[in-house]
């Protein structure tokens, strides 16, 4: 049901599997000198495949006892969330997750999904254009434009409301970088009147690694021993050894005092990923950058 292999310059276990007549493949995150675990790991998912596809035809039975007219938007979504989150990252469920409700929220939950229409769609992208950028509103007509193929395949619906036509144009920007001036200005500030702000920041500068993947680093994250700090990077699902150098670790040692290699605590614990962007305009507006 599901093949376990290595790739070319990979360290990790790769998993193939078919599904909807589809190929998929998934990296394990796995080291292939562990292949007892990504062994068990394969039975394991070909459980939940096995549960997974068995749902499904339980679910198209069951669906032609009932007039498919009878669905609603906010059961379907239900259906579709159950059906496929096995397949999903944490971080991915909770955005698909998100994002449908959004949908639901403006078209109301009990509305019948084979009369949503693209003019229903067409009201939704205009309402969220208001609060979100283009990049973010193409993303998430991705996910939605994906839940109604499914409603597609199995033959709840017809045809999908949404089409190309309604998906904004990309916007491309140019990108303003930060001058070496700016960014201590910002030190100097956050230093002063944020003390934990600042060593967030100055983490990110001296890693460049994302936001996000700064924010969920714990002490036993750090070690000095080896000099290396492993940071989980979530667009990946891969962690990767950061080398501590000289300025890095004459940072850690400044900064971040509390490193206890067993201690699961976050370091930025303090902080929420909604507020950061907040609080790094504030400091802007103040700065008048």
């Amino acid at each position: 049901m599901a093949s376990l292999y290595k790739m070319r310059g990979r360290d990790t276990f790769y998993l193939s599997y078919r599904i909807n007549n589809k190929n998929k493949v998934i990296n394990t995150n796995i080291p292939v000198n562990k292949k007892s675990l990504a062994e068990a790991f394969k039975k394991e998912f070909e459980a939940k495949l096995l549960l997974l596809t068995k749902a499904k035809d339980t679910s198209k039975r069951e669906s032609n006892n009932y007039s498919d007219k009878n669905v609603t938007l906010d059961n379907a979504i239900n259906d579709f969330i159950q059906t496929y989150k096995v397949m999903w990252s944490k971080g991915r469920a909770s955005n698909i997750q998100t994002v449908l409700k959004q949908l639901k929220d403006f078209l109301k939950p009990g509305i019948i999904v084979s009369e949503v229409n693209t003019q229903n769609l067409s009201d939704f992208i205009i309402h969220r254009k208001k609060k979100i950028t283009i990049t973010t509103l193409r993303s998430d007509l991705q996910i939605i434009r994906t839940f109604f193929n499914h409603l597609i395949e199995e033959s709840i619906i017809v045809k999908s409301p949404i089409n190309k036509k309604l998906i904004p144009k990309p916007v491309i920007k140019n990108i303003s970088v930060m001058t070496d001036k700016d960014l201590n200005q910002i030190f100097e500030k956050t230093k002063s009147n944020d003390r934990t702000f600042f060593r967030y920041l100055k983490l990110l500068s001296l890693t460049g690694a994302r936001p996000g993947d700064i924010l969920r680093l714990k002490f036993s994250d750090i070690d000095m021993r080896t000099g290396v700090i492993r940071i989980a990077i979530s667009k990946t699902q891969r962690d990767i050894d950061f080398p501590i150098y000289d300025e890095l670790k004459t940072f850690i040692e400044s900064e971040i005092k509390d490193i206890n290699d067993s201690s699961n605590d976050k370091i930025f614990k303090e902080f929420k990923s909604h507020t950061l962007g907040r609080k790094f305009a504030r400091i802007k507006k103040v700065l008048n950058l």
